[in-house]
């Protein structure tokens, strides 16, 4: 069997739930913002991460399930 691996770690990584702390880019309709990991779920046959972003300058925070593909790893 092969094991697959993405930017954020195996399949296995993802559906058990490891607990890094995992710093992101997340490239949404109104840009790419810097967002914090939280956790991963599997929703209609695709890979979701519930992400913390901060959406602006003066703290304002956005909490929210964003696709995998339009994450990218910072570093």
């Amino acid at each position: 069997m092969t094991t697959k691996r993405s930017a954020f770690g195996t399949l296995s990584d993802r559906a058990i739930g490891d607990r890094r702390i995992r710093h992101v880019w997340a490239a949404l309709p109104r840009g790419t913002f810097p967002g914090v990991l939280l956790e991963w779920r599997k929703r209609d046959g695709s890979w979701q991460a519930r992400v913390a972003l901060a959406i602006d300058d003066d703290g304002g925070l956005l909490v929210r399930w964003i696709p995998a593909s339009h994450l990218k790893p910072v570093g």
